[in-house]
């Protein structure tokens, strides 16, 4: 061969090697081959730096059968773990994502191609952490709770704990790691409503009041439960046997919720059985995200009336605060079946 041909070949060959990179990146950012769930949180423009972006939507979309694993909660979970320092050293875990040998033995790989796989890399980190979410969804698929939250009690305290503890263990720094990704959530994405589920219940939508309500709620996920705590401004002492305890009870979270979302316009009595008779009266089967749901228990006593109330989030499930021992969490209202339910609409 020419040394004319061999120049040419070189060319040509680095030509093709630089439009492989390209559609290689235009994949990972999120491209035609590379879509977003429809049911995913959306990453919010100018969020995340160019230089990290591509692979935090591809750890983002790496198990589409469990759509809240997404972009955003990448981004949320590196901002918890690390603030963004791809050489951040803790006691027991380094890098980006903060793996500990063990588990980066198990996920880490090399996914810049630059011959080494490192924590330090931000790469083949942000990539781990995808990889791990997905695996936690999938170990502990059968562990009761609301999905998101086993996984982040997974990735916090070891998926081990949770299957000890059958859900959330009750250590306090796993509980506010919960509370803390679900806040860092609603300020790195779009959050839209769960996705449609089957039955009279499931119409999702809602307005926008509604979404912040719900999202206003959802930050206070693993808040400890507290009888009479709680109120607009946020978590506190309750009384009696929420004395000792900084928390919400359920119409506390409900105030919080309605008073954030409104930017303090929305003022809602203290009680469930006041807050029932609050907005406009809803039929079951028109229920949107960010409705209040009160709950009268027939075997209760006839005084307490509607004794529970919670907030509609779609998919056939609200988030409240449940009980004394219990922490703010997402239930199915499958749960409630047999009470009489007050659907109120506020605006």
């Amino acid at each position: 061969m020419s040394q004319v041909t061999k120049a040419a070949a070189v060319l040509i060959a680095a030509v093709f090697a630089g439009m492989l990179a390209l559609l290689t990146m235009a994949s990972l950012s999120g491209g035609a081959s590379a879509p977003a769930s429809a049911d995913q949180p959306q990453l919010k423009a100018g969020k995340v730096s160019a230089e990290y972006l591509p692979w935090v939507l591809r750890a983002g979309q790496m198990c589409p059968r469990y759509a809240f694993i997404s972009p955003v909660l990448i981004a949320a979970q590196i901002t918890a773990e690390s603030a963004w320092n791809p050489q951040a050293i803790s006691p027991v875990a380094s890098g980006l994502a903060q793996f500990t040998a063990a588990t980066w033995a198990q996920f880490g790989h090399d996914e810049d191609g630059d011959g080494t796989a490192s924590p330090f890399d931000p790469p083949d980190a942000i990539i781990a952490m995808g990889r791990y979410d997905c695996h936690l969804a999938e170990q502990l698929a059968r562990v009761p709770g609301e999905r998101l939250s086993i996984v982040l009690a997974g990735y916090n305290a070891g998926p081990q704990a949770v299957l000890k503890h059958g859900g959330v263990p009750p250590f306090p720094e796993t509980q506010d790691y919960i509370r803390r990704i679900n806040a860092l959530m609603t300020s790195y994405g779009r959050i839209p409503p769960p996705a449609q589920a089957d039955g009279p219940s499931a119409q999702v939508g809602g307005s926008s009041l509604g979404a912040r309500i719900v999202a206003a709620a959802r930050a206070k996920i693993g808040t400890p439960y507290s009888w009479g705590g709680g109120g607009s401004r946020g978590p506190s002492t309750g009384v009696g046997r929420g004395a000792a305890t900084v928390g919400f009870d359920c119409s506390g979270l409900i105030q919080f919720a309605a008073f954030q979302a409104s930017n303090g316009a929305l003022q809602l009595p203290r009680t469930s059985q006041q807050q029932v008779k609050a907005g406009v009266a809803i039929a079951r089967n028109q229920m949107q995200p960010g409705d209040l749901i009160g709950f009268d228990n027939p075997h209760d006593s006839p005084d307490l009336g509607f004794g529970h109330i919670g907030i509609y989030i779609g998919n056939g499930q609200m988030v409240h605060a449940p009980q004394t021992g219990d922490v703010v969490k997402i239930a199915d209202l499958s749960q409630r079946r047999g009470q009489i339910w007050a659907v109120r609409r506020l605006s």
